[in-house]
This record gives structure tokens, sequence and C-alpha cells, in this order.
């Protein structure tokens, strides 16, 4: 009776182990083989989450096809890029992904299509219209102030001028008066004031001048929004407010 027991006892067992056996191969079966090759993705279908550092992630969408020829890199949207810098999100890994583009190529393809030589040694300020993109006026280091109108490029030698007296009347800053007669505008500068310009009535007013012109020149220039003020910074840190309307 014994010997039989024991007999059973280890053909149940057998039984078990092969049951055991049999479903760890079927499992084996339906789970799919993976096989390592040695090709990266170079497709990315949908935004990828590019991960930045102290910050949260960044989302950079890029297209079908995104690797550049010869380069191995991929190409990202530029746009997207410098949008989210402006919004501050990861600037330092944002500036550093737009470092590794291949911008030297597209640089390759710029020129100087047009030069303009001025009767100045320098120009030392300048600024372009801000409703009128057509417009542009520039300063020089003797004082001449000019206006061009790069509508007609042939134009471009002969701007509407103030000729300046000479060195030791450097223009600092210029700027428009978008709310003035007609095209004016306003400058700062070395002799120590601060003039409009009326390029259309070829009138020029000094509003504010300072005390001691040798020791004290005015560095910079701007217009209130509304224009029935200028604002002037001179080089000792003051400034000075000079109303159009009233004159004072």
């Amino acid at each position: 009776m014994g010997n039989e027991k024991r007999k059973l006892r280890s053909s149940s067992s057998q039984n078990s182990e092969a049951k055991k056996s049999k479903l760890s191969k079927q499992s084996e079966e339906k789970q799919p083989s993976k096989v390592k090759t040695g090709f990266k993705k170079t497709r990315v279908n949908g935004p990828k989450l590019i991960p930045i550092q102290g910050t949260s992630k960044c989302c950079v969408e890029q297209d079908d096809c995104t690797i550049l020829k010869g380069t191995g890199r991929p190409r990202v949207n530029h746009i997207q890029f410098l949008n989210q810098f402006q919004r501050g999100f990861g600037k330092l890994s944002v500036l550093e992904q737009i470092a590794e583009q291949i911008y030297t190529r597209d640089l390759r393809w710029f020129t100087i299509s047009t030069q303009v030589s001025t009767p100045d040694l320098r120009v030392t300020a300048m600024q372009w219209h801000p409703h009128i993109p057509n417009l542009f006026v520039s300063g020089g280091k003797a004082g001449t102030l000019q206006l061009y109108d790069t509508k007609d490029l042939s134009l471009l030698n002969e701007p509407k001028r103030f000729i300046g007296i000479g060195p030791g009347c450097t223009i600092e800053a210029v700027r428009f008066n978008t709310k003035g007669c007609g095209t004016e505008v306003c400058t700062a500068s070395v002799d120590g004031t601060v003039s409009t310009y009326n390029f259309d009535k070829d009138l020029r007013s000094i509003k504010v001048e300072s005390e001691c012109s040798f020791s004290v020149w005015f560095c910079s220039v701007d217009v209130h929004s509304d224009g029935k003020a200028v604002y002037a910074g001179d080089n000792k840190g003051k400034l000075a407010i000079h109303y159009l309307d009233s004159g004072k």
C-alpha cells in the first residue's frame, strides 16, 4: 500500500510540472519577439516633449521627414522656439536648442542690397517711424539729421536733412513725434540742447537748453504717447520735461 501511494504522488507531481511547462511555452509564444536593430527612428508623429532644466516641459512640434540632409539633426520650428523663449519657458534650454540649428546656411544667402553714405563720420542715433514703415531718421556725429523714404530707393542718396554745425553737436538720441504737425522729430544732443525738427516746414526749434553745455549734455530723449511732452535725460542723472503746448 505504501509503495502505491508513493507512485501516485510522484505521477501527480510530474503531471503538474508538465502542465506548468506547457503554459509557460504558450505565454512565450503569445508575446511578440523584440528584435534589436541598429537603426533609430527618424520620424516623429505628433508633438515631442523635450525636458527643460529647471522648468516645465516644452512642447516642440516636428514635421515628418525631419532630418536635414547631411546633418542628421531634426528640423525644429524656430518660430515656436522664439515664441516660447519670449514667454519665459526654459530660456537656457531654448537658447541651446536655437544655437544648435544651422543658421550659417541661411546667412550665406543674405546680401547688402543698398548702402547710403552720410556727411558725418559716424551715425550715432536712428529710428524707424512707428506708424509709417518706409520712413527712417538718422543722426550723426556732426549734428546732421537725415530723413529717408525707402519707398523710392533711387532717392536714398538725396534725403531731407538738417545740416549740423560740426563736431561737438553729436546727436545722441532721436524720436519721432507721431502726434506732431507733419513729420516731426525730437533730438537730444551733446551741445546741451533738446530740439524738434519739422521736415515738412523745414523748421528747427530748441526746446530745452542746459546751463553749461560743456559739462552737462543730453544723452536720451523720448516723446509722450499723446505728443504733448518731451522727456530728456542728461549725463548728470537728471530728467528734463518740456511741455510742447505751454512751452515750459
